[in-house]
């Protein structure tokens, strides 16, 4: 199971829209995800 796929299990989705930076450009780039806290809907 990737880390990826653990945090999709509580609402946690893919950012796409944000470009995260990593100094070591031999290693992957970073992932980032946000969830939607929001409770007035």
């Amino acid at each position: 199971m990737r880390l990826v796929d653990f945090y999709a299990g509580p609402g946690y989705v893919l950012a796409d829209d944000v470009e995260l930076t990593t100094p070591n450009p031999r290693s992957p780039p970073p992932i980032g995800m946000r969830k939607d806290l929001r409770t007035n809907r």
